[in-house]
């Protein structure tokens, strides 16, 4: 897979938007929020005008659509949580895709575009949330991860959506793209299932919720690219 990191890197350069988010914190106080304020339509425009240009592409910043549409092979198999144009992108490029989705309207309206595309190498897992909690969960993977601590901010009713991975055997995919719901438990579940040097991408990593996978994976070689609103971030599974 050669140095990804250093190839995100470039990809990041390359697309000429800003390397992090302008502003975390919504403070009327501080210049930066106004500047944030008023150059925030000016880069959902240019970003809308990137998307168009690069049809179809996942709704990840520039620097991660150009450096995937560099990386990807077609013997790669990915996963993702979240499902939608984003799938069209990865399976036009990839051997396999596994797409996880919670929501069944979507499911049904993605299942459509996969047949109007003719897409055939998907994997399509449309899983809900439970209505009613369990007495008890499996929590081995939170307990390796030393998570258990936060077991009260745990999103537990979607344990068979970031679960849905464990029927594939440890090391199966090249990449996995968490942009779905329960993004922390997805992380950490789907860890098992990575390559080693595969890449696990998280998107608007900027979020406070999300520090805890930073914290976890900090000894893996990792990069951030942005558009100035949002961030996504690629580990390198060591």
């Amino acid at each position: 897979m050669g140095n990804s990191i250093e190839r995100i890197k470039k990809a990041q350069h390359k697309s000429g938007y800003f390397n992090e988010r302008i502003v975390r914190q919504k403070n009327w106080l501080s210049l930066m929020y106004w500047r944030y304020r008023v150059l925030r339509p000016l880069i959902k425009l240019k970003y809308k005008t990137f998307r168009k240009k690069h049809y179809p592409s996942p709704w990840l910043t520039p620097g991660s659509i150009l450096f995937f549409e560099e990386w990807l092979t077609k013997d790669m198999k990915g996963a993702e949580y979240g499902s939608g144009i984003s799938t069209l992108f990865f399976a036009k490029r990839s051997k396999q895709v596994v797409s996880i989705e919670h929501y069944k309207p979507w499911h049904d309206k993605v299942v459509d575009l996969f047949q109007e595309e003719n897409i055939t190498n998907v994997d399509y897992k449309f899983i809900s949330p439970e209505e009613e909690l369990r007495e008890t969960y499996d929590t081995s993977v939170f307990e390796q991860f030393d998570l258990m601590q936060y077991s009260d901010f745990i999103l537990w009713k979607y344990a068979p959506y970031y679960s849905a991975l464990n029927s594939f055997s440890d090391s199966y995919f090249d990449y996995i793209i968490v942009d779905g719901r329960a993004r922390p438990e997805c992380v950490f579940h789907a860890i098992a299932k990575l390559k080693q040097g595969g890449l696990m991408v998280l998107d608007n990593s900027e979020r406070s919720r999300y520090s805890i996978v930073f914290e976890r994976l900090s000894s893996w070689s990792n990069f951030t690219t942005s558009n100035g609103l949002t961030n996504t971030t690629f580990w390198v599974k060591p």
